[in-house]
């Protein structure tokens, strides 16, 4: 315990051995020991600091302590997330923050083409194949819909003679009767803005039908009801997370801006609400739970094995 007490009261001291330490790497003397993970483990043993700890003290999770060592920016956020935790690390260790950050830019070049190359899964591409065919379906059938209307309106005037033909002719064959009524009907089906009315259809008696025979009491005119005005729909959508497992967690919107970023400790939950698609990329895949709009969804397709990250994107 006294040993324990002793060296850290040993890393609290602004003077003497830890200054001594961090000023052997300060400058070019850190870019020429090595890439910034050597020396960040070098300097954490050299100060009797364990991995959790260093997590502990960063609010990060051990694995992302130890890919930060190793390099494994697989295993790593991009961009500023990264650079903000090499700065805190190496404030930590009393490190050049600017010897350090150069060091991640010799190294990020070939990381960033590691990354592009293993985030691959294109989970809505057979979503857009469907819904391109279904959009052409739909043009096709709209085109067809249209043909047929122009060359009714077109034939119209032909129409109307054959009807009024066939009004005047009641001999012939059964068959052919059934056939030119099946004409006669499909005529009525067409719009009749640009027909002439048939005299048949003129005399039909269909106003008798609601004589003062019947006792019908004269309707009187309804009041008129204000139209509902409907809430506009919300675009939102939401996601739930909890985490059986410490897991890092980002979560990009439509916009590809990121909406949530965040290490989550075992046993906690989170809700993010925000217009879909979502993009998300979740550390610790198997220790999390994630629901979408009230839908479960299985992570297990879009999780790598080898470090149990999962990259896809939600529609």
């Amino acid at each position: 315990m006294n040993e324990r007490n002793e060296n850290n009261q040993n890393m609290l001291e602004p003077k003497g051995g830890i200054q001594e330490g961090a000023s052997e790497y300060a400058g070019e003397k850190l870019e020429a020991a090595g890439g910034f993970g050597q020396l960040l483990r070098a300097e954490r043993l050299k100060r009797g600091l364990s991995i959790n700890e260093v997590a502990r003290r960063l609010h990060l999770s051990a694995q992302q302590i130890h890919a930060i060592e190793e390099e494994d920016f697989s295993k790593l956020p991009s961009g500023t997330y990264l650079r903000g935790f090499i700065k805190n690390y190496s404030n930590l260790l009393q490190l050049d923050t600017n010897a350090m950050l150069r060091l991640l830019t010799q190294s990020a070049p070939v990381a960033s083409r590691q990354s592009i190359l293993k985030s691959s899964s294109t989970v809505p591409l057979t979503v857009s194949k469907r819904s391109y065919s279904g959009r052409r379906g739909l043009g096709t059938i709209m085109v067809l819909i249209l043909a047929l209307l122009g060359y009714g309106v077109y034939q119209g005037g032909d129409w109307d003679q054959e009807s009024v033909t066939i009004l005047k002719e009641p001999s012939g064959d059964l068959s052919n009767s059934q056939t030119e009524h099946g004409q006669v009907t499909m005529e009525l089906l067409l719009p009749q803005s640009s027909l002439a009315p048939l005299p048949s259809l003129e005399k039909q008696p269909v106003p008798e039908t609601r004589s003062p025979e019947f006792g019908i009491a004269p309707t009187t005119p309804s009041v008129i009801e204000p139209p509902v005005v409907e809430s506009p729909v919300s675009s939102d959508k939401t996601l739930h997370l909890s985490f059986s497992k410490d897991s890092w967690v980002e979560i990009r919107d439509s916009d590809k801006k990121v909406i949530f970023v965040k290490t989550n400790p075992k046993g906690t939950e989170q809700v993010i609400t925000g217009v879909p698609p979502f993009y998300l990329v979740i550390g610790n895949a198997s220790g999390v739970n994630l629901t979408y709009n009230g839908r479960s969804v299985d992570m297990t397709p879009y999780t790598r094995k080898s470090d149990d990250v999962a990259r896809f994107s939600l529609e």
